[in-house]
């Protein structure tokens, strides 16, 4: 899409750290440098490994590292700990004081992530991030964490009004045609 628009695109990937970051250019090359950078990261990505995110602090990193005003698109299932919620909006309007338009790709599995359909069986979760485990019955804690994860994204879609922030909620199961055709329409109308 930015690449029919003739904007020069940026790619910032990071775990606890910037991984990769590199200019924003409108160049062939540089669009082809781009999408050979996502294959090896999917290729590569170690799904077992432990990855802990400071997103906070790399978005801050983001903000000092940009000089331009730019529109900064953040993917993110911000499913880490909801005490860090209000540093995370601290980093974002860390970029919006640089003047750069920031929208949220807020992305879950609705299925498990919200709905928490999971079979009446004992499970063993695992947090992608820690490591850390825990076990339990689904059908137990269902209702009530149906309600604390509705509670926490209305949290997050209320903070992103509060700040300007363009919150666009994205289910991995939904084919990206229809993301993106949602999200354009979206826009459309707000200008």
């Amino acid at each position: 899409l930015q690449k029919r628009q003739r904007d020069a695109v940026g790619l910032t990937l990071f775990t606890n750290q910037i991984n990769l970051q590199t200019p924003a250019k409108s160049s062939m090359a540089h669009h082809q440098y781009l999408f050979s950078e996502l294959e090896k990261h999917l290729h590569t990505h170690n799904k077992e490994e432990k990855r802990e995110s400071n997103y906070v602090q790399v978005l801050h990193d983001v903000a000092e590292l940009i000089h331009k005003r730019s529109l900064v698109i953040i993917f993110s299932d911000l499913l880490g700990d909801p005490a860090h919620l209000d540093e995370f909006f601290n980093a974002v309007e860390h970029l919006k004081y640089n003047k750069h338009e920031v929208i949220l790709f807020h992305v879950v599995d609705t299925k498990y992530e919200v709905n928490f359909e999971l079979d009446n069986r004992p499970h063993t979760l695992v947090d992608m991030e820690t490591g850390e485990e825990i076990k339990l019955q689904p059908a137990q804690f269902k209702e009530t964490y149906q309600k604390a994860i509705s509670s926490y994204f209305k949290s997050i879609e209320d903070k992103c009004i509060l700040f300007g922030i363009d919150f666009t909620p994205v289910d991995i199961n939904d084919g990206v045609e229809q993301l993106l055709l949602k999200f354009l329409l979206k826009r459309q109308k707000l200008k």
